[in-house]
């Protein structure tokens, strides 16, 4: 009832529109799951690099569904305001994380894993903003099921979190089992030292399941 009115057909002129079967058990659901599409129906506002642009769950009346058509275009486009002062920065560097974590939650985890690296490859970078750039280099690592360099890179946090000693009184060991649905690195098992990194790292990645014990 939504897409052949007016009103949606203006909203969406500049857009390709692609429905997905997400139950197809081929490319449709390997894509549904790698964006983490947990409900239908879920409409997806892509960029052509396929970063996430905004998410818009469930049914709206025609009137409603532009509204929040436009409401993505707007947030993207303070998005991309934000990419252009963080490239004029370079020194705020509480910007330039939070850009790195926007791209995370957009899943654009190449860009963001260029920039952490660049962060912690810049000896000015303060120790709260390195400690915070390694975790979420975890997380951008993680998203592109590189679990090895996720694993690494959680052990040099924890290190980080030793030598700053802001790990005292917290529990021994959280052991993370990642569950990854169908292909490689399914069942890789990471051991960090802070129950808060686990539950963060999941609630970023809602594609990945989180079955973690603390021990």
């Amino acid at each position: 009832e939504v897409f052949p009115t007016e009103k949606f057909q203006n909203a969406t002129d500049g857009m390709v529109l692609l429905r997905v079967d997400t139950e197809d058990r081929k490319e449709g659901t390997a894509f549904s799951r790698s964006m983490g599409i947990g409900s239908l129906p879920t409409f997806l506002v892509l960029t052509p690099e396929l970063l996430i642009a905004g998410v818009i769950p469930g049914y709206s009346p025609a009137d409603a569904f532009v509204r929040k058509i436009q409401d993505v275009e707007r947030d993207y486009s303070a998005f991309q305001k934000r990419l252009e002062t963080e490239r004029k920065s370079p020194r705020n560097y509480a910007l330039r994380v939070a850009v790195a974590k926007e791209f995370i939650l957009r899943h654009g985890f190449v860009e963001a894993e260029k920039r952490l690296h660049a962060i912690l490859g810049d000896k000015a970078a303060p120790p709260a903003i390195r400690e915070d750039a390694t975790y979420h280099l975890a997380v951008a690592q993680a998203g592109q099921r590189k679990f090895d360099a996720a694993t690494t890179t959680l052990e040099k946090l924890s290190e980080l979190r030793k030598r700053a000693g802001s790990n005292e009184g917290s529990k021994p060991v959280v052991i993370a089992q990642f569950q990854v649905s169908g292909g490689e690195g399914s069942n890789q098992k990471i051991e960090i030292t802070f129950p808060d990194v686990t539950t963060s790292f999941f609630h970023l990645l809602p594609q990945v399941r989180n079955s973690a014990s603390i021990q």
